[in-house]
């Protein structure tokens, strides 16, 4: 099931982890370093009897794969929940370069911090999915909606967030028209309005450019 809270390491559970001696000189260049410290975690706090303070269930459905290509050195984490595997982000290894100059635990607790982050922040996605298919069909099938009676409520929440955006500045518009426009497109938009064009004029200037995916 999904977790009810975000994933987390107690005090003590860091203790129970930085404990062995072997990794007082742990350091992270490649995803291998990133494995062997799952698999540290994974023997030390996911095999406790079940009832055990330190025990982390989570470790055990958790898997690492190298993400190293043009960008640079990277990882991702993969999780498993109720059959469904999400996985985070790229995580650069690069952001620990900081940490590797004090080797030990210093470095293990920033790595499984960022994965621990970067988990959370897939699984809520997941979650808001989830969340979403489920009130589509309680919707369809107990309420007997259809797309067409969501329309206002959708267009009412649209123009709140336009109104926010707008109150934001030059440069939160331009972000958003990038992010919905692309960035050609945005600046087609700029230069036709700076020509003298209205809101409609400059909406024709990106008609004939394919929209981003």
């Amino acid at each position: 099931m999904f977790p009810t809270a975000p994933l987390a390491l107690t005090e003590e559970q860091w203790k129970h982890l930085t404990r062995p001696r072997e990794f007082d000189q742990f350091t992270v260049s490649g995803a291998d370093d990133v494995d062997l410290l799952l698999g540290h975690v994974l023997d030390t706090l996911g095999y406790l009897p079940a009832e055990h303070p330190l025990l982390f269930p989570p470790i055990r459905d958790m898997a690492v794969y190298d993400a190293t290509h043009g960008g640079g050195r990277a990882f991702v984490v993969a999780i498993t929940v109720d059959a469904v595997t999400v996985t985070t982000e790229r995580i650069h290894l690069d952001g620990f370069a900081d940490v590797n100059h004090t080797p030990g635990t210093p470095v293990m607790r920033a790595v499984l911090t960022q994965i621990l982050s970067s988990l959370n922040q897939a699984l809520a996605g997941l979650a808001r999915w989830a969340a979403g298919c489920s009130l589509a069909t309680y919707a369809e099938q107990h309420l007997g909606l259809t797309a067409a009676a969501l329309e206002e409520t959708v267009h009412d929440t649209a123009v709140d967030h336009a109104l926010t955006v707008t109150q934001g500045g030059l440069a939160a518009q331009i972000d958003y028209l990038i992010r919905h426009l692309g960035v050609d497109n945005t600046r087609r938009v700029l230069e036709a309005l700076h020509l003298g064009g209205s809101t409609a004029v400059a909406a024709d200037a990106v008609t004939a450019v394919p929209q981003p995916a």
